[in-house]
């Protein structure tokens, strides 16, 4: 079995005493969050799922609020884990993890779609940020994590068997699975979310665009980088995996089209700005890119600054180099 699977990065920091924990000024996540609440923020007259209802949004954006600060809080702690307060990040997220798993975080079962959603993405930030903390083994020498991950992906893993569309929220969820075997040292979710991942590059047609996005009406350019976001990063930690795998074809003409300056022709109505697009400059630092990305752009779902997330990449390519396992 590849090493990185075992281990993914060597472990540098070691966690301080509980008596210096205690002492921290850890940031403040506020109350362990139960349940994730939110709400839809689209017009429910809009089969493109495209319309922003701005009393909607509002309201979404006020449920969901506590649970975007713990993504922010875990995403800053694992971004500032590879700066000069190295250890004390780590402790503090340490901290946090230990607490909200003993409160059974987010383990009450989601009403809405959308709170499904949110729960994948949480998983995501939780599960990226422990890769990008260098703290995997300490995760795993904490049952009441352990436990806490087990379940919290086995819900995510019910939630992407039960769709019957093969979208975004599909990939979100591979990358989050696939992330979450690796800390759990599971073989079989590794297996699983990288069957959903070579099935969601089957989307991608012969000219790199998704079909599934390309329904979102004016909102289906942004879609495409939302898309794919986790395709992206997924794939990239599954090459530092297996060093020779090469990258699918599909997912190059994806990124092709992406990179480029000028907004493409195929989307049938006009397009609203893309959001979310700072993960590419991973991809344009060792492709030819027309367009500039934000390298510093703040992403919570993949655990923060894509620069720093970028590093961590870079330094497990400089790691001892993997087995395959075929």
């Amino acid at each position: 079995m590849s090493r990185w699977l075992i281990g993914l990065i060597p472990v540098i920091g070691v966690i301080l005493s509980s008596s210096v924990v205690s002492a921290l000024e850890c940031p403040n996540t506020g109350p362990v969050i139960a349940k994730i609440e939110a709400s839809r923020v689209y017009s429910r007259n809009d089969p493109t799922y495209s319309i922003v209802d701005a009393a909607a949004y509002e309201k979404n954006r006020e449920l969901v609020g506590p649970t975007r600060h713990f993504q922010a809080v875990i995403s800053r702690l694992a971004d500032a884990s590879q700066s000069g307060s190295s250890e004390l990040s780590r402790s503090c997220l340490h901290q946090i993890l230990s607490t909200w798993a003993r409160g059974n975080a987010f383990l009450s079962a989601p009403k809405a779609h959308q709170e499904v959603l949110v729960l994948t993405w949480v998983l995501s930030t939780v599960a990226l940020g422990v890769v990008k903390a260098d703290m995997i083994d300490e995760v795993r020498a904490d049952p009441q994590i352990m436990a806490w991950l087990e379940e919290f992906q086995a819900r995510v893993v019910a939630n992407v068997e039960a769709r019957k569309t093969i979208n975004n929220h599909n990939y979100w969820g591979a990358l989050a699975v696939f992330v979450s075997g690796v800390i759990l040292n599971r073989q079989d979710l590794i297996e699983l979310a990288d069957g959903w991942h070579t099935q969601a590059l089957g989307n991608i047609d012969q000219d790199g665009y998704l079909s599934e996005e390309l329904k979102r009406g004016a909102r289906a350019y942004h879609y495409h980088y939302f898309a794919a976001q986790p395709l992206f990063v997924q794939e990239r930690l599954r090459q530092l995996a297996f060093p020779r795998r090469a990258v699918p074809a599909s997912l190059g003409r994806l990124l092709n089209m992406l990179s480029r300056s000028a907004l493409p022709a195929r989307f049938p109505v006009p397009q609203q700005p893309a959001k979310e697009t700072g993960w590419m400059s991973i991809y344009c630092r060792q492709a030819s890119c027309q367009q500039q990305f934000d390298a510093h752009e703040f992403i919570p779902r993949l655990a923060g600054r894509v620069d720093v997330l970028d590093a961590t990449m870079q330094k497990l390519d400089t790691a001892t180099p993997a087995v395959s396992l075929h």
